[in-house]
């Protein structure tokens, strides 16, 4: 008989299982050490991570040696569940310089969260903008949804599809689903409103997705194998008997097994309830780490609830309430910014320049100089950078300053002469950012101010906040001028 150390136990004392053996502990019986971990994988939510078994193999093996041990619904659908969040946690990259992508990846995974809880057809009707009213091809989840009679047709619908796509890859989000929605401030009042019976097609169809890219051509095999081997006579003949209840079973052959969620769900007896499959999907994208799994086992892996299967409706409505809401509330802030962003570039698009400009040539100090704007700043950096971010194209220093050195000398210079000698000004790497169009609105603003004959040789003191002798934008010092 082969002995070993035992695995460690309550470590740290949190409850933590670990493969690591505990140097310790007195050595136990081989045999002894994995009937705990199949024990232990079947009776814990704890134990139903990589940190204590990785492979549904490993646990085959265990169950051949220990018959006694009962692999009831739930053990087969831990294992999906292990296996969609090795999916999840397989898209996310791992190396430090890979924000951008893990950025993407993560909005990818929120979008999927909010798909599988609120789906693409449902908008909240808070009466403040929040968007559509229902769009009438949801269904209600009710018993005739959630049975065997109406299973989500994997083989037809997406498998194929998804088979021939890396596992790794993102799933596709409808379209719909990146709209933006407004929901009230009170989270109460939106719980209200949340409706987690209400199937929706968007709904099915991601579970569709998910579920095809997983394999469970080798859990129908096992869950075969062990229902037959219980089923034969004890006092059979090894080596006389045919076992031909394995030869003649149609899972028999793994290649012509079909690769079906549906079939799984039927073999091990499992009510075809899309609120458990919704609630497994949504806690393999949250509890994709086995650090985060252990820190949120309290909401859907309470050993002796089991949520996630047995009241998959309090799982999803906790996935709404702490995390889609969250996410949604983000992205309509996000969305209100870009708006409010774009308004603002259109805003000091039109004119090209600076249209607050008094009769001799000059702009605000403090002000924008963009009459539709005119927003008043404490200081010139602050005018500077809101500049920068509104305009349409790349801030280009002392435009204005240059422009002003080559009109000014001489007005009566055609727009073709003016724009060769104000480029000749810049570096060759400003003015690739110079526009013809910039230069021709400049050209239209100043000609007629500079063939007046603005004297610039006397300064005098701005006006403060209001006018300033100089363009701010483009000038590094002031510059005053004579007004008569």
């Amino acid at each position: 008989h082969s002995f070993a150390k035992p695995y460690k136990m309550n470590a740290d004392g949190d409850g933590t299982l670990s493969r690591e053996p505990d140097t310790n502990m007195a050595s136990i019986r081989l045999a002894e050490k994995y009937r705990t971990r199949l024990l232990k994988y079947t009776q814990t939510f704890k134990a139903r991570t990589t940190a204590w078994v990785s492979t549904a193999q490993t646990l085959f093996a265990d169950a051949l040696m220990n018959l006694d041990i009962e692999l009831n619904a739930q053990f087969w659908l831990s294992l999906v569940l292990q296996r969609l969040r090795h999916m999840f946690t397989t898209q996310i990259p791992k190396q430090l310089d890979e924000d951008e992508l893990r950025n993407k990846v993560t909005a990818n995974h929120k979008k999927i969260l909010q798909v599988l809880v609120c789906g693409t057809e449902w908008r909240p009707n808070n009466g403040g903008g929040g968007g559509d009213e229902d769009a009438g091809d949801d269904e209600k989840s009710t018993s005739e949804n959630n049975s065997n009679a109406n299973p989500l047709d994997f083989a037809v619908h997406a498998r194929k599809s998804a088979m021939k796509a890396k596992y790794y890859e993102l799933f596709e989000i409808p379209k719909s689903a990146m709209k933006p929605i407004q929901l009230d401030d009170d989270d109460e009042k939106v719980m209200r409103q949340f409706d987690v019976d209400r199937i929706t097609p968007s709904m099915k169809q991601m579970l569709i997705s998910l579920f095809s890219r997983l394999e469970f051509r080798d859990l129908l095999q096992g869950n075969m194998f062990f229902a037959t081997l219980a089923s034969l006579p004890c006092d059979l003949d090894a080596d006389t008997y045919a076992f031909d209840e394995y030869r003649t079973h149609a899972f028999s052959k793994f290649d012509d097994i079909p690769n079906d969620l549906n079939l799984l769900l039927r073999e091990i007896g499992c009510a075809h309830n899309l609120n458990v499959l919704r609630a497994m999907c949504c806690v393999a994208i949250i509890a994709h780490s086995n650090r985060i799994w252990q820190d949120n086992l309290s909401w859907f892996g309470d050993d002796k609830l089991a949520q996630v299967f047995t009241a998959p409706e309090q799982v999803l409505q906790h996935v709404y309430r702490f995390y889609v809401m969250k996410n949604i509330r983000h992205e309509y802030d996000v969305h209100l910014e870009n708006k409010r962003i774009h308004e603002l570039i259109a805003m000091h698009s039109d004119p090209v320049l600076p249209d607050d400009v008094d009769e001799y040539g000059c702009l605000p100090e403090l002000r924008c100089g963009w009459k539709r704007c005119g927003k008043v700043f404490d200081n010139r950096d602050k005018l500077l950078d809101h500049v920068r971010r509104c305009i349409p194209h790349v801030f280009v220093h002392r435009f204005h300053l240059h422009c002003r050195t080559v009109l000014e000398a001489d007005p009566n210079l055609s727009l073709q002469q003016f724009c060769k000698k104000a480029l000749h000004l810049f570096d060759e790497d400003k003015r690739k950012h110079i526009s013809s169009k910039e230069l021709a609105a400049y050209y239209e603003q100043f000609q007629p101010v500079f063939k007046k004959g603005v004297n610039m040789a006397v300064r005098s003191k701005p006006q403060p906040n209001i006018t300033s002798s100089s363009n701010m934008y483009y000038f590094d010092q002031l510059v005053s001028v004579k007004k008569s």
